[in-house]
């Protein structure tokens, strides 16, 4: 079980294989997404994945470069929240689970919206419908593929039953294998893209009967005349129609029987109803295909990742899970959408969008969305969903976030409400006992709190004789195998971090039988970089510089299974600048820990993207100045040619 948070990488290339745009070997995938490739290498290949991933969209160069920003923004947020989680012993399911619900979803729900606000993304497509989504039908109660509404879409313009298209000449096409291959793909399974381009070439000549063409001459009753015998072709009730346009029933109603009677509103309904029920090119038809076949294959996947065994077209939202997201998906969505009418000002429509949401889930389920989605927020998201990480076993189930059922509704709630009130209790009582050991006795003051992650919180924040007595109080009351670990880590890292002067002389045998405790502790996976990285210390403080840089190399290493906030780049620092002491740097051995840090916003002030060759003088001056802190009694080197 790996409890790691995917990589944006590994996002991208998800969407790059669901989309069929290309195949890398195993070992290009795996080095690609966990950044073991040479810096220039993975820009190219990221670059590469992009390029593809937008050339399928469709997307001018203005699309891609509002779509750039807005990777980018969603990139930079998700590496800050990356940055502020300890995952413990969560597993893959159950951090998927919280990142979908929590910050994905939301974040791309409402940048979707932006850009269909912008220039719509789906002309011809059924207005408010989601057909790139699983929808429950109410037909026959199980979950419609997109794939399927893709299809429904082009019958329905096509304006003929699905079984006539053998009366058609589609020249070099087999009618009768198209008709097979649209009746597999309408029962949910997936296409291969490769079907897709044979099937719907631009040679294929299809006469689309179901489509609307405007008259361009002729007086307006002729015109209404020509639209009325379409609606009544198409069956089109004034409700159904208003579902397919961005018009309500009053207008259109009132177009029709003829009481409203400006052109204006008669050309901007012409105009509606010929934009939905336009022919499409063959290319409009593989696209779209193409792009519900990669998020109905991203749907299936997931719903085999969160809720193994539960068919995709259950419609049970409690028991498929993933159906949840789609739901969430959908409802940030319309409310952005909506938003674009409130207010003249992007700020004034965010204001009313937020204004909407209930204020329990603005402080947690929304946040990664607030409008001020800055680093308060990330850290606040970080600490929530770090909490629930250190309470999930194994068997914990998915919280749900979304149902129909009243009940189920309340009992979500009243969860939200439970955790929400706990969070607050627990940040007043670190302030509060904060205040009270600046003023109070801090020995009584100790002994009347139980409460252990309280403690261990204001220890963290505390320094010297203070910070001791908390760790030593923290050891009595540690009741689980994890609990009794912190408290050992915490004396070890005090004690490290001991000015010289304050140092007890039996520093270095006090160190190595804490860490020889931790290190022997049953429960130590769970803290297994923090353990790893205590041994570090105590080797390149005891002038163990070979073996400190080995035991740093294990620290990383460590953090390719667990998520220890950003530890990863500051270990990946820490190698690079022991290693400078010990060989001479070079880039096949040592520009993979360059990569670790630029990956974990270590060298975020340096301008463009630094070499291996623009560091060292910046790593040796805080290798002697701040990382190298040997024990008392312990011969303090001043260069490396005396090791």
């Amino acid at each position: 079980n790996m409890s790691t948070i995917p990589s944006a990488e590994s996002i991208l290339l998800n969407i790059y294989q669901s989309l069929e745009l290309g195949s890398f070997s195993s070992k290009q995938k795996n080095s690609f997404t966990k950044l073991k490739r040479p810096i220039a290498k993975h820009h190219e290949q990221l670059k590469e994945i992009c390029d593809a991933i937008f050339n399928a969209l469709g997307l001018d160069s203005e699309a891609i470069s509002s779509l750039t920003y807005n990777l980018e923004n969603f990139v930079n947020f998700q590496k800050r929240l990356e940055l502020s989680i300890w995952t413990y012993d969560a597993n893959t399911r159950q951090i998927a689970w919280q990142l979908l619900s929590h910050s994905y979803v939301p974040g791309v729900a409402r940048f979707m919206a932006f850009w269909n606000i912008a220039d719509t993304i789906d002309k011809g497509m059924p207005g408010g419908h989601f057909w790139y989504l699983p929808t429950e039908s109410t037909k026959n109660n199980q979950v419609t593929m997109p794939v399927a509404q893709v299809l429904d879409w082009l019958l329905d313009l096509l304006g003929l039953p699905l079984d006539q298209l053998r009366n058609i000449d589609l020249e070099l096409i087999d009618a009768e294998s198209l008709i097979r291959d649209i009746y597999n793909w309408k029962n949910g399974r997936s296409p291969r893209l490769s079907t897709i381009l044979t099937s719907f070439p631009n040679s294929l000549k299809l006469e689309f009967k179901g489509c609307f063409e405007p008259i361009n001459s002729g007086d307006k009753s002729t015109r209404l005349n020509h639209i009325q015998k379409f609606i009544k072709s198409k069956q089109l009730s004034i409700s159904l129609l208003a579902e397919q346009i961005p018009m309500n029933e009053s207008t259109i109603s009132g177009i029709l029987e003829s009481t409203i009677t400006d052109l204006h509103s008669f050309d901007v309904l012409e105009y509606l109803i010929a934009q939905r029920y336009s022919k499409p090119s063959m290319q409009m038809i593989r696209r779209r295909l193409q792009i519900a076949k990669a998020t109905q294959d991203g749907y299936v996947r997931l719903v085999k990742l969160l809720t193994p065994g539960v068919s995709p077209k259950d419609t049970d939202l409690k028991v498929n899970k993933t159906l949840q997201l789609c739901h969430l998906y959908k409802y940030v969505y319309n409310l952005t959408v909506e938003s674009s009418k409130h207010g003249k000002s992007f700020e004034e429509q965010n204001e009313w969008f937020y204004a909407q949401i209930s204020e329990i889930d603005q402080q947690v389920l929304f946040l990664s969305i607030s409008p001020a989605a800055d680093h308060y927020s990330t850290k606040k998201l970080g600490q929530f969903l770090s909490k629930r990480f250190m309470k999930m076993e194994e068997e914990s189930p998915l919280p749900d976030i979304i149902c129909t059922e009243e009940k189920d509704q309340l009992e979500i709630f009243r969860t939200k409400c439970e955790e929400l009130e706990q969070f607050y209790k627990d940040a007043d009582a670190i302030f509060s006992m904060k205040k009270a050991l600046v003023k109070g006795n801090v020995n009584c003051i100790l002994k009347e709190e139980k409460r252990f992650y309280v403690l261990y919180e204001v220890g963290s924040l505390s320094i010297g004789i203070v910070k001791n007595k908390i760790i030593q109080r923290l050891k009595v009351i540690a009741h689980s195998p994890s609990q009794k670990i912190q408290p050992i880590l915490e004396e070890v890292d005090y004690l490290q971090s001991l000015p010289l002067k304050e140092q007890p002389k039996s520093i270095v045998v006090n160190c190595e039988r804490l860490i020889k405790q931790a290190e022997s502790m049953q429960e130590k996976h769970y803290w297994e970089a923090p353990v790893l990285l205590s041994r570090a210390k105590h080797l390149l403080y005891t002038n163990q510089f070979k073996q400190a840089s080995d035991m740093y190399k294990a620290v990383l290493q460590a953090c390719e299974y667990r998520n220890y906030g950003d530890l990863r780049g500051l270990v990946a620092r820490d190698i690079l600048a022991t290693e400078m002491q010990l060989t001479q740097i070079n880039q096949n051995n040592h520009e993979k820990y360059l990569r670790e840090m630029l990956a974990n916003s270590m060298l975020e002030n340096l301008p463009g993207i630094p070499k291996l060759s623009d560091i060292p003088d910046m790593l040796n001056n805080f290798f002697w100045k701040s990382l190298y802190k040997p024990y008392k009694g312990i011969k303090k080197l001043h260069t490396f040619s005396q090791y």
